[in-house]
């Protein structure tokens, strides 16, 4: 009975079940021009590690911008239902999302979690968003989920121009000229007072 229960164990450790802690990965390609906005959806009904990457192209330097939300739901009780917190997500030229907090007016213990990415700079070629996140809680009957909006805008905008060495020098003798008119020297004034 003894090698029986040796034998279940060794092949219950080899054989194991699957690991709860993988990374769980979903790729998309984004197929948007400039001035557009697409929506990020991405529904997850099992708790773990995820990484949404999204893939687009541009042609030219172009201005990225947007923004992610999802909500913690709590069920009238106070237990969660459904939680995703974001991570670390970020754009392959090193540009972080930056996280904002903030509850949800309608009261309860629901929140908010919204990810902001300023306007960015990027230069023509492939691109990837990553976006890292962990669901602490969910299940298909509540998963947990969220939305946000990516915007490209053609990089416009205008230049600063250089100034030409005329320019320079017309400064120069500018500040000279007023230099010497507070420089030069006043005689000084006598007032005369007469009094009758």
């Amino acid at each position: 009975m003894k090698p029986l229960m040796y034998l279940a164990g060794a092949a219950a450790l080899i054989l194991g079940g699957p690991a709860s802690a993988a990374l769980i990965i979903n790729n998309y390609a984004l197929g948007f021009a400039a001035g557009t906005a697409f929506v990020l959806p991405t529904p997850a009904t099992a708790p773990g590690e995820y990484r949404d990457t999204f893939s687009f192209t541009t042609t030219e330097a172009m201005t990225f911008s947007g923004s992610l939300v999802t909500q913690r739901q709590t069920s009238p009780n106070g237990a969660i239902v459904s939680d995703l917190d974001f991570g670390n997500s970020v754009l392959p030229d090193g540009v972080h999302l930056d996280d904002i907090y903030f509850s949800v007016a309608t009261g309860g213990l629901d929140t908010l979690e919204v990810q902001n990415l300023p306007s960015t700079l990027i230069m023509p070629g492939l691109h990837i968003l990553t976006i890292n996140y962990t669901v602490q809680a969910a299940s298909a009957a509540s998963a947990a989920i969220y939305a946000g909006t990516v915007n490209l805008a053609a990089a416009g905008g205008s230049t600063v121009p250089v100034p030409e060495p005329a320019g320079w020098a017309l400064l120069a003798i500018g500040f000279g000229g007023i230099g010497l008119l507070m420089r030069r020297q006043q005689k000084p004034a006598t007032a005369r007072v007469s009094f009758c």
